[in-house]
């Protein structure tokens, strides 16, 4: 049975053992951990796990607690849509490292899962070249620590950056100072989430209200100079400003990248993959759905161009043949609505765009998302809230929106096409 609390988070058992979970901002997935024991002898405890194999989807550590005790634990990420957390194989893994720990025994080999849940295994949408100085320079112990956490594909290190960031795009990080070049790469683990609770860790002083991502472990390459940044940008590259700066696919194309450390290079191969969003911006009339689809999120920097080159076409798309029509910067009271879609004067829908959507991780806690709902209440319709890369159906403040991404809908012929279609108003 899972227990839920006021904090977000929820308890449950797997395998006898106590775990708790919670949602990760941005993300579409959880982390949680499972108790095994109560250690009583830090290094017995470390000695004995440092002989055991290292599992595939999940990281077994030795960890001093809030509470004052050290415990052993599993620690790991599901996506949401994971059927519970009850059964396969992390009520394997804990069985099985509870068993051999009480007979201070070894824990029998694992075999690698069917499907890894590496951030990686599909190309880029997008690039970005992320922004640090010398206050964030790894330590060889955070590197250790995130490669370990990796190997269980668990991701716990954060970076400010876009806020259209999605996940699995490729992000070079750069060094302002004296270093001034991109010293590591690594992909994004979770789309960007606001918050304005963290605190930056840079040398001069930074703003708290910041969009943040998670990130694979960094792996460390031959320093890639502002120059040759500068000319793969075709001489045009600014620096100044928030961390997350567009990087066009060419852009990753003509540089090279090289491990400091050679045994990383087949690693660093599999990360940096030239991104398969479309950055060129094309004429809005000449945007079909297939090609709709395709554009980098990345490419637009405001509001409006979200409005010009993906909402109107896929407006345009979606209402052909019917006789709806829809209207911007439609009145309710003293405020304005981004667009209505009306059917005569009625209106059938309401659409709210944002660059990005303001997700704290639980979506019925999101101002973007009160604001589209308030707005389709006043109206007495349905509502979209609708950013660079994702449009969700809404229904009502305690009903979980339907999410539609981009990038997988590039044809009508789509189940979530014709939703959309019946969203509007329009015939399915």
């Amino acid at each position: 049975m899972i227990e839920s609390h006021d904090d977000g988070s929820a308890t449950f058992l797997v395998a006898g053992r106590p775990g708790r979970v919670r949602v990760l901002e941005g993300t579409s997935r959880i982390r949680g951990h499972v108790e095994i024991a109560v250690v009583i002898d830090e290094a017995e405890a470390l000695e004995w796990l440092d002989r055991q194999p290292l599992p595939f989807d999940c990281v077994v550590e030795v960890v001093g607690m809030a509470d004052g005790r050290t415990i052993l634990r599993v620690l790991f990420e599901r996506t949401v849509t994971e059927a519970g957390v009850n059964g396969g194989r992390l009520a394997s893994t804990v069985r099985d490292f509870d068993v051999a720990w009480h007979v201070r025994g070894d824990v029998p080999d694992m075999d690698e899962p069917d499907e890894p849940a590496e951030p990686w295994q599909e190309p880029p949408q997008q690039a970005w070249l992320m922004l640090g100085d010398d206050a964030s320079w790894p330590s060889r112990e955070e590197q250790v620590h995130e490669l370990v956490q990796a190997s269980g594909a668990v991701f716990e290190s954060t970076w400010t950056a876009a806020k259209q960031t999605q996940m699995g795009d490729l992000l070079l990080i750069y060094f302002v100072g004296e270093r001034k070049a991109v010293h590591f790469v690594a992909r994004a683990a979770s789309r960007a989430y606001f918050s304005s609770a963290m605190t930056v860790n840079a040398d001069t002083a930074v703003a708290d209200q910041q969009w943040w991502a998670f990130h694979t472990n960094r792996v460390e390459i031959e320093p890639i100079p502002y120059a040759a940044l500068r000319d793969a940008c075709d001489g045009q590259l600014v620096l100044k400003g928030r961390s997350g700066k567009f990087l066009r696919p060419e852009v990753i194309r003509s540089l090279r990248f090289t491990a400091i450390d050679p045994a990383e290079q087949s690693y660093l191969d599999e990360i940096v993959e030239i991104p398969v969003g479309r950055a060129d911006l094309p004429t809005p009339d000449a945007i079909d759905l297939a090609m709709w689809s395709e554009l980098a999120g990345g490419a637009m920097r405001l509001e409006s161009d979200v409005s010009t080159y993906l909402v109107e076409p896929l407006l345009r798309e979606s209402l052909n043949g019917t006789s709806l029509t829809f209207r911007r910067e439609y009145p309710i009271g003293r405020k304005r609505v981004d667009y209505v879609v009306l059917d005569g004067e009625k209106p059938t829908c309401v659409i709210e765009v944002k660059l990005a959507i303001n997700d704290p991780g639980d979506l019925r806690l999101s101002p973007d998302l009160a604001q589209t709902l308030n707005y389709s209440a006043a109206l007495g319709c349905r509502a979209i809230l609708m950013d660079a890369e994702r449009v969700m159906l809404l229904y009502t403040a305690t009903d979980a929106p339907h999410t539609i991404l981009r990038r997988f809908m590039g044809s009508s012929d789509l189940p979530d096409f014709q939703l959309l279609r019946r969203h509007l108003g329009a015939a399915g």
